[in-house]
């Protein structure tokens, strides 16, 4: 059996030993009965992380079936560098991780074993601020995280309504390679970084029914911070994300099919277009609805 581990880098010296490191642990504990490679996507960090990458492979090339580092001259962007990745797995099924994000020590080998009998597979991601407060199995952010994957399983199959909810917590969810297909990729490609909601739209389009499983058990620690692009406005590649967003939800309007839906979608880019985090949220229908739903799940948890 073979599985590989993709890693997307970009200007992230000060975690990406880290996260190979994680790595490790999982081939070392979990993974024994698997031929591993290692695919590290480098998107022309102009930082330490090549040169750290290089010395982390030189020193634990031995775990692995085989290695591959993927260096660029010029910035791709996530969904470029995303997608080149994707197509060396020509066998097995795969990871794919930030190098600012790591690997729990819970042993996941039985989620790649079922992507034989299901398409995706959620899995819960607790964030790295949280850790200090709540560890690694338990705590609200972890409840919040399992809550939000079932509220997105309960909505009905199909393009429309899976779509209007946005995808799962990307981090901790685990997608066949057979759902790739180059129709998905070349798809991708169109967009510059917001690879996961891009992914979900073709892959639904392509497939009238998607089967989903989940896991409340988390194998992934996703850091948040001031890097992230799609929070922190001061961060270069801001604007570049909200082009993204934008192009995707006018994509949902010109392939909704109903009137209700459009006007739904129209209605969204216009709040997207808002500067406000907290005014977007509380003339978002979807946000208030789903924070009303996570504080009756919460309440209802806490009472059993």
């Amino acid at each position: 059996m073979k599985f590989t581990f993709i890693v997307l880098s970009y200007n992230q010296q000060e975690f990406i030993v880290d996260n190979l490191n994680s790595i490790a642990v999982q081939v070392t504990n979990n993974f024994k009965d698997y031929k591993c490679s290692l695919i590290v996507a480098d998107d022309s960090s102009s930082d330490l992380t090549l040169e750290r990458i290089y010395e982390w492979v030189e020193k634990y090339r031995h775990l692995f079936y085989e290695v591959r580092v993927l260096d660029s001259e010029l910035n791709l962007g996530t969904c470029k560098n995303y997608t080149r990745a994707i197509r060396y797995v020509s066998e097995g099924e795969f990871k794919v991780l930030a190098a600012d994000d790591i690997y729990t020590e819970n042993d996941f080998t039985d989620i790649v074993n079922k992507l034989k009998f299901y398409d995706s597979i959620l899995t819960p991601v607790i964030p790295f601020t949280c850790l200090k407060t709540i560890g690694i199995d338990k705590g609200e952010s972890l409840l919040k995280s399992i809550f939000t994957i079932k509220n997105y399983l309960s909505k009905k199959d199909g393009f429309q309504s899976r779509t209007l909810s946005s995808p799962p917590f990307t981090p901790g969810v685990f997608i066949a390679r057979r759902m790739f297909t180059e129709e998905v990729l070349k798809y991708i490609e169109q967009y510059d970084l917001i690879e996961d909601r891009s992914q979900w739209l073709k892959i639904f389009e392509l497939n009238e029914f998607v089967k989903f499983d989940y896991s409340e058990i988390p194998f992934v620690l996703y850091r948040r911070g001031d890097g992230s692009v799609s929070i922190n406005k001061k961060n270069p590649t801001y604007l570049r994300y909200k082009k993204d967003q934008a192009a995707l939800t006018e994509v949902q309007i010109k392939k909704s099919k109903s009137l209700m839906y459009r006007m739904f979608y129209r209605y969204v880019k216009l709040i997207q277009a808002i500067k406000s985090d907290f005014l977007r949220a509380m003339i978002n229908p979807a946000v208030v609805t789903y924070k009303l739903k996570w504080l009756f799940f919460k309440s209802f948890y806490k009472n059993k």
